[in-house]
């Protein structure tokens, strides 16, 4: 089922018995969750809707399910992250359930969590299930246009403006989640005032993501400019980043910036690399590695995916001091970019 067609449902209050909400976006998870059984339960809420989360047994759901709503058409009855991976007692209970739902209730399971599809039979079963008497309904993470009106409409509701560049800069910044990319809103319009939302409120108050922040550092490496290279570091040591973790954030914006020359020095566009490496929705960092790698050469990019290779290896093996290791390769990067 696609999101226009629960919208519609919504509109038209014609619900099914079942729904199953998941995806990658887990804010949009909790919304239509919500919206449903906002719109489902119409009169006593606190005897018509009732919510259990993942330590609910399936027999507490089933008499939740089966139980006559009071007073009213419906009720609803909201599972968060439910366990299709139960025992086998456990599973048998809610197959049975799902079999012939009763009409008088709006069953949904809201799952924010990762669900694993490829490797649990029992989860595909349990969507199939639910598929059959009503709808499974995914969310996956919204492209760019989606975010930025997301992030427009969420901006004008608290009397401020945010420009398009403005919200480009938001996402390559936070990423590309709605409840971060809601928070840090929130704090950039509190900062804000009223008026226009401006990068340098953005960063004044908000939070960069690691990838963000990685790829800022390795632009700085790339110009030379080491007091901000440092800073950075400063930043994502205070932070409690690991350290293996970090380096891998710091390669992985080396890579795409040896990607993004590759493709120049061959003719290509950089935009034609976003489907073999499955960039995906996150195809902007190429573009952001298209304007930073034609400071280096090939080569030297090379050698500077040599340089952290090296400090994996020494980071997973050495005990030498952590931030001396990071430092050290952060020299190297720096001497790499300053030899044409």
């Amino acid at each position: 089922m696609e999101k226009a067609a629960l919208k519609k449902q919504l509109k038209e209050k014609a619900f099914s018995r079942v729904y199953l909400l998941f995806g990658e976006e887990p804010w949009l998870v909790r919304h239509y969750a919500s919206r449903i059984a906002k719109e489902a339960v119409v009169a006593l809420e606190e005897f018509n809707l009732q919510k259990f989360d993942e330590e609910a047994s399936v027999d507490q759901i089933a008499e939740a399910v089966e139980a006559l709503p009071m007073m009213s058409e419906r009720k609803c009855v909201l599972v968060r992250n439910y366990n299709a991976e139960a025992n086998a007692s456990q599973t048998a209970k809610m197959t049975e359930l799902l079999a012939d739902p009763p009409e008088s209730c709006v069953l949904v399971f809201a799952c924010t969590q990762e669900i694993p599809w490829k490797k649990s039979a029992k989860w595909r079963a349990f969507q199939k299930a639910v598929s059959a008497v009503g709808n499974a309904v995914e969310f996956p993470v919204r492209d760019h246009a989606a975010l930025n009106r997301f992030l427009t409409s969420f901006a004008q509701e608290r009397g401020c403006t945010v420009p398009a560049d403005v919200c480009r800069y938001l996402l390559e910044l936070c990423g590309t989640q709605m409840t971060v990319l809601e928070n840090e809103m929130e704090k950039a319009c509190a900062f804000a005032g009223s008026g226009e939302v401006t990068r340098a409120h953005c960063d004044a108050v908000c939070v960069s993501t690691q990838e963000a922040v990685a790829f800022r550092m390795a632009n700085a490496l790339t110009a030379g400019e080491y007091d901000t290279a440092y800073h950075l570091l400063d930043l994502l040591l205070y932070q409690r980043e690991e350290p293996v973790a970090l380096l891998a954030a710091i390669s992985s914006a080396y890579v795409d910036l040896y990607r993004a020359r590759a493709a120049m020095d061959s003719g290509r566009s950089v935009l034609e690399l976003s489907v073999p490496f499955e960039y995906g929705k996150m195809d902007f960092k190429l573009k952001n590695a298209e304007c930073v790698c034609r400071r280096m050469e090939l080569s030297q990019l090379r050698r500077c995916l040599d340089a952290l290779y090296q400090a994996d290896r020494e980071l997973k093996s050495s005990r030498t001091d952590n931030r001396v290791i990071l430092e050290k390769t952060m020299a190297k990067l720096l001497l790499i970019s300053a030899k044409k």
